[in-house]
């Protein structure tokens, strides 16, 4: 465990907010000015924070060592590290157990590839983009309990490392998985026994997930309005699927595979 913060207390999101983006300045005066205001952030105290929206976001060079700090009352991380490009510090250990709202949480964080499998997400409802474009990002995070989860939508969108065992995520809560795998070039986990029975988008979800050969022939897509060019461009994927309920979409066939090279022979 990191050690105990000894800093200054932050008592209100916006001054956290306002603090951040002073220690973040290109100008060095402004950074001189908050670390003697506030000390070095490593040992800001957060423990009253509910916010974290947009904190780190656009903050492209940022990668100072934040483990220590108490998130354990932030309800919202939506946008946190958004375009911060070189963080990559373990924290891991933070107590995310309040958090409702991870949308877009590591959006382009090029460089952040930590352990946070044991993070307590039972409350989240929207990961939204939560990966997308963290380009490096390949950690287990199989056990997590996304139960509440409802919107998925672009989660690992050009998630292009990630390829980590999911399958037993409960799933069954979830109605958006429009582009979840969209360029996860990498990802080839068996999630065929996913309940998706709830989806309703699945627009794009496997396009240009090059390496997926997965059956998911057992999922319920009877409630399923989008599955526009869901496999274009899976080049690996030959699986049938014969048994989805689907007949009713128009032009269906376009609609699933649209111009991929990867019809299976023995979809209908």
């Amino acid at each position: 465990m990191p050690p105990e913060p000894t800093g200054y207390v932050f008592t209100f999101n916006n001054s956290l907010l306002s603090a951040v983006d002073m220690w973040c300045s290109n100008s060095t005066s402004v950074r001189a000015k908050a670390e003697a205001k506030y000390g070095h952030i490593s040992t800001w105290i957060t423990s009253w924070i509910t916010s974290m929206v947009d904190l780190f976001r656009g903050k492209a060079e940022f990668n100072d060592d934040i483990s220590s700090w108490d998130v354990s009352n932030v309800v919202d991380m939506s946008n946190m590290f958004y375009g911060a490009h070189a963080f990559n510090q373990p924290i891991g250990s933070w107590n995310v157990s309040k958090v409702t709202n991870m949308n877009g949480m590591f959006w382009y964080v090029h460089a952040f590839n930590q352990p946070i499998g044991n993070w307590n997400v039972s409350k989240v409802t929207d990961m939204c983009m939560m990966f997308s474009g963290a380009v490096s990002f390949n950690q287990p995070i199989g056990a997590w309990d996304v139960s509440n989860v409802t919107n998925m939508g672009s989660m690992m969108l050009g998630a292009v490392e990630f390829n980590q065992p999911i399958g037993e995520w409960n799933v069954g809560n979830v109605t958006n998985m429009r582009f979840m795998f969209y360029r996860a070039r990498a990802f080839n986990q068996p999630i065929g026994m996913w309940d998706v029975s709830k989806v309703t988008n699945m627009q794009r979800m496997f396009y240009f997930a090059s390496a997926f050969n997965q059956s998911v022939e057992a999922w319920d897509v009877s409630n399923v309005t989008k599955l526009e060019q869901l496999f274009n461009s899976a080049h690996a994927f030959g699986r049938p699927i014969v048994g989805w309920n689907v007949r009713s979409l128009p032009e269906i066939d376009y609609v699933i595979f649209s111009n991929s090279d990867c019809r299976p022979s023995e979809i209908w």
